[in-house]
């Protein structure tokens, strides 16, 4: 295998994955939410209010139980890099599943053309926001001293 490049990782990096994906979030819903209005409900709503409300909590629930189990393989003893590593993969997994699960709200709830199922997107995005990475709780889950340089 030929030598690979392998991008240092950095606290950066991941904030900036975080907030694109929020602000594209919020775009799609905006633009969903426009396209939908005056449009009458084309289809029955019997699976729709189950598969929503189900996509958006275990969106929720896999980014927590995936939060928690990489929590405790955190490398203490290692690199600030392998720490770094460590958060970004762990972080990034986290939000994608937090993100699938409200995309596939959105999705439905346009394509029933409900605007009333938008109520659990608002709330994927509110536990969306509460997965911002904090360089303070970074530093005290991997340990991290004040003087290490992680940026």
């Amino acid at each position: 295998m030929k030598n690979q490049y392998k991008r240092p990782a950095s606290f950066r990096a991941v904030t900036i994955i975080y907030f694109g994906l929020l602000i594209g979030q919020a775009i799609l819903a905006m633009i969903l939410f426009y396209m939908m209005q005056g449009q009458t409900q084309q289809l029955p709503e019997a699976p729709f209010n189950m598969i929503i409300p189900g996509a958006v909590f275990f969106g929720m629930a896999g980014a927590y139980l995936i939060g928690q189990q990489r929590a405790s393989g955190i490398p203490i003893n290692g690199t600030t890099q392998e720490k770094l590593e460590h958060f970004q993969t762990s972080k990034i997994i986290q939000l994608a599943l937090a993100e699938g699960g409200n995309l596939i709200s959105l999705v439905l709830t346009f394509t029933m053309a409900n605007t009333q199922y938008m109520m659990w997107f608002g709330i994927g995005l509110a536990v969306f926001i509460l997965l911002r990475p904090a360089k303070d709780r970074f530093m005290e889950d991997y340990q991290i001293g004040v003087g290490e340089s992680f940026e």
